[in-house]
């Protein structure tokens, strides 16, 4: 009699440890970040809805908020009793399952751009030894049969296909907002069942897009990012009251576009020439016709990009950090090669040319070379 009380109380307690349900979670939340090049985009995965369990609601599946908006997801399926009559266990189905299409915004810009968020769908009962393996989508297709599921597998993912439909990098962010719904059993065969929301799906997108093949200093005065630029010379005794003296001045408006919308943290900016004086740091003019003639010394003064205000000599060779780039003041501008306009930061910069007297100064044609490396920086 002891052994057999004994065993009986094993055997008790084996059920009491044994396969016990777990708490399905049926309101998933997902926050997705990932770094993408527009040269090379690759596939992101946004969510992986795992569950295993006896008490999977039957037949799960997912609906849209929308069939027109797009800011949670839109899609075909919405109404849950049209999802249902087409779902994919119905005897007259002729339905593929869908996918959702999500608006992104970039955030310094506004700008915004649908993208199809694709999928896949498995489910797996025990009972029935059931499956089904839908790879055409995942919204409008049922996550079970008959009765409760044993597993079902959601994946949820953009393709490389699609990233390449955004106009230009930056921080493009979307929220998606899905329902999921069980099915009751009552009338399966006739698509007249009932069905309850049982949670939501959502997940919270940020795409950080940079376009490294497209960062460029551009100049809108000349259309492009070389300039050819002229320096008129004016009197300057007017001011400086040095009769025979002469200097020239030129603003050249650049834009300088971080392929990141300028969500840059910080920009780096050096400043070379073919010619410069190392004793005052000044850059140089050659005379094309007599090189052993005097040279013309010139400056370069700039305040930071985007930020009109204190200006600054800008030294050859020397490289200066802006930072607090993705608060500055933009300007949207049309470049060669992209197809929409893009936000880069206005850098206006002005070329000084240093009071001379014209009469001592050997005549000629006298020409330099002032070369600008930008290099956005984004953390």
């Amino acid at each position: 009699m002891k052994q057999i009380s004994f065993s009986m109380l094993l055997y008790f307690l084996l059920l009491l440890v044994g396969p016990a349900s777990a708490e399905v979670d049926l309101n998933p939340f997902y926050n997705v970040s990932a770094s993408v090049d527009l040269g090379s985009p690759q596939k992101i995965d946004i969510a992986n809805y795992y569950i295993h369990n006896w008490e999977i609601p039957p037949g799960l599946f997912f609906v849209c908020r929308s069939t027109t908006d797009a800011t949670n997801g839109r899609c075909p399926f919405t109404n849950i009793h049209n999802a249902l009559t087409t779902a994919w266990w119905h005897p007259t189905n002729t339905v593929t399952a869908d996918n959702v299409e999500l608006l992104f915004t970039e955030q310094r810009t506004k700008i915004k751009q649908i993208l199809r968020i694709k999928g896949t769908l498995y489910w797996y009962q025990e009972y029935y030894l059931d499956s089904r393996n839908v790879s055409s989508g995942f919204i409008g297709v049922n996550g079970g049969s008959f009765g409760y599921a044993n597993e079902m597998t959601t994946t949820m993912y953009i393709p490389a296909d699609e990233l390449r439909k955004l106009p230009f990098g930056g921080i493009w962010k979307a929220h998606l907002n899905l329902i999921s719904s069980d099915y009751a059993k009552t009338g399966l065969t006739s698509g007249a069942s009932t069905a309850n929301p049982v949670g939501t799906l959502q997940a919270d997108i940020t795409l950080n897009i940079t376009d490294n093949h497209n960062i460029r200093i551009w100049l809108p005065q000349f259309h492009g990012s070389t300039a050819n630029v002229v320096m008129p010379l004016m009197p300057a005794y007017w001011a400086l009251n040095k009769p025979g003296q002469v200097s020239a001045e030129k603003i050249v408006e650049t834009c300088l576009y971080d392929g990141y919308s300028s969500n840059s943290q910080r920009f780096e900016v050096t400043l070379n020439s073919n010619y410069t004086d190392s004793s005052t740091q000044d850059f140089l003019l050659q005379n094309t016709s007599v090189p052993t003639s005097s040279p013309l010394h010139y400056q370069v003064i700039a305040s930071p990009p985007g930020q009109p205000g204190t200006m600054q000599h800008l030294n050859p060779g020397v490289t200066q950090t802006y930072a607090g780039i993705n608060t500055t003041g933009i300007r949207m501008v049309m470049m060669p090669g992209l197809q929409t306009p893009v936000a880069c930061v206005p850098w206006p910069i002005r070329i000084k040319l240093l009071p001379f007297d014209l009469s001592r100064q050997t005549a000629g044609h006298y020409s330099g070379t002032l070369s600008v490396t930008f290099t956005p920086s984004l953390d």
